[in-house]
């Protein structure tokens, strides 16, 4: 029987860094990975629809339904939406990661982190 192909989860794959994720994911790896695609709304995904990749609904931030979600899942990416919240949404989803024995945690991040006078650098210094 072959080795199970490493899982890896993009959260937040709807928008546009998400999207673009998924479809790099899906053309260069989509024989050697397994790749979810998680969505707030799977009804809205079309777009996700590619080879090796699975849609899965998922709630940022959701803690407790996010264990579960993230079984047996070797490595996420969280692709934060650009909301007030994003920091909580971010650490809650990582923390759910690091339960359910996720290996690797990627956030999106950019360089205003290091302007943490401004709102993105804010939430994305308090993230990292």
């Amino acid at each position: 029987q072959d080795m199970a192909k490493p899982v890896v989860f993009v959260i937040g794959a709807s928008g546009n860094i998400g999207q673009a994720t998924i479809q790099a994911l899906s053309s260069k790896y989509a024989d050697i990975l397994e790749i979810r695609a998680g969505v707030r709304n799977p009804d809205k995904a079309d777009k996700l629809k590619l080879p090796g990749v699975t849609i899965v609904q998922a709630q940022m931030g959701d803690k407790d339904t996010l264990i579960n979600t993230f079984k047996g899942v070797d490595a996420l990416y969280i692709v934060t939406p650009p909301t007030e919240n994003r920091a909580a949404l971010a650490i809650h989803t990582a923390e759910a990661a690091k339960v359910a024995g996720v290996k690797f945690i990627l956030v999106v991040s950019s360089p205003a982190v290091s302007h943490t006078d401004t709102i993105f650098g804010k939430q994305l210094s308090e993230i990292e």
